[in-house]
């Protein structure tokens, strides 16, 4: 009885939890159609603080920041959004506009084509999703060892035969994508540079100045001193930069 009792309250509190994340996005939502944007930032980042993530609540928090000119809270979400939900053209175009507005923006070297289309087809589909596929791929490969091993017939031989190999490069496929949706969520080398900063060439305020990171700017972690991360900028040149400067992805 106390068992059920306790589900019960948990119940109403989950409900209810999810009932003030939905109201709190709806009065935001509201706000920024109104163009009421500091209000809907209120909202978004009420969301934010109290744990609530979705890349809809990213990209619709880096519209609002983006509409404020804050461009560096706006491309730091859209990122976030990104990352969640690669596959969304609307963040991509998004992000892309907000980039547009940076000011002397780091000339960014693209990917390997097929690095690029490997993580946007990874990106289609959840970590969990893919380990689905590849549980389902599992069991054909099962049920192909068993028509290899059991028939007597050649063709029937022959087809558990394809099964099982079809079967392991679907297994192969949906684990390895899998991993990359992963890594592309719980990445944490990636920021971006929140006010004009300088990129200097040693963690120190008295070293030379390498050139100067304009707000909106995406850099690699690659190591941290102290007050200080060294990076890589999107051509690849490295420096250093003041943690209070960037906020992690």
């Amino acid at each position: 009885m106390i068992r059920i009792l306790l589900s019960i309250l948990l119940f109403s509190w989950a409900s209810c939890l999810i009932g003030q994340e939905d109201e709190l996005f709806r009065q935001g939502n509201e706000a920024y159609k109104a163009k009421d944007f500091a209000l809907a930032l209120e909202q978004y980042k009420e969301l934010v603080n109290q744990g609530f993530t979705s890349p809809e609540l990213h990209h619709n928090l880096a519209n609002t920041y983006f509409k404020s000119g804050q461009l560096g809270k706006a491309i730091l979400y859209f990122e976030k959004a990104y990352r969640a939900k690669p596959s969304d053209k609307n963040i991509k175009q998004n992000l892309a506009i907000a980039r547009e507005e940076i000011d002397s923006p780091v000339i960014e070297i693209p990917e390997f084509f097929l690095v690029r289309y490997w993580k946007g087809f990874s990106g289609i589909l959840s970590p969990i999703f893919w380990q689905i596929l590849q549980f389902i791929a599992t069991l054909a490969f099962l049920y192909g060892i068993y028509i290899w091993r059991m028939k007597d017939t050649e063709a029937h031989k022959l087809k558990g035969f394809m099964i099982m190999l079809g079967a392991l490069l679907a297994m192969l496929l949906f684990f390895f994508a899998g991993q990359t949706a992963q890594n592309q969520l719980t990445n944490r080398d990636s920021a971006i540079i929140m006010n004009t900063s300088t990129l200097m060439s040693a963690p120190d305020a008295r070293s030379e100045e390498k050139t100067t990171l304009s707000e909106g700017v995406k850099v690699r972690i690659i190591d941290g001193i102290d007050d200080w991360y060294k990076v890589t900028l999107m051509n690849k040149d490295q420096g250093w930069v003041s943690k209070a400067a960037l906020e992690v992805i």
